[in-house]
């Protein structure tokens, strides 16, 4: 299951983890497409202009839109 999002001047690291056993992935590009639920579970923290960024909390949890 993916448990955070980093970015970095390099791209983005994702930390999964299975189990007790952890995994990091290097990405140029990261899609997220998930159900809110989930989406919330997830630590994101990527350095985005506040103009690309909007979060909406809503009901579902967090919504997270980049432009």
């Amino acid at each position: 299951m993916l448990e955070a999002v980093r970015g970095d001047i390099d791209g983005y690291a994702l930390d999964f983890r299975n189990g007790m056993a952890s995994k990091q992935v290097r990405a140029k590009q990261v899609i997220l497409a998930m159900p809110f639920t989930l989406l919330r579970q997830i630590r994101i923290d990527v350095d985005l202009p506040t103009r690309k960024r909007a979060e909406d909390p809503g009901i579902h949890g967090r919504r997270l839109r980049i432009r």
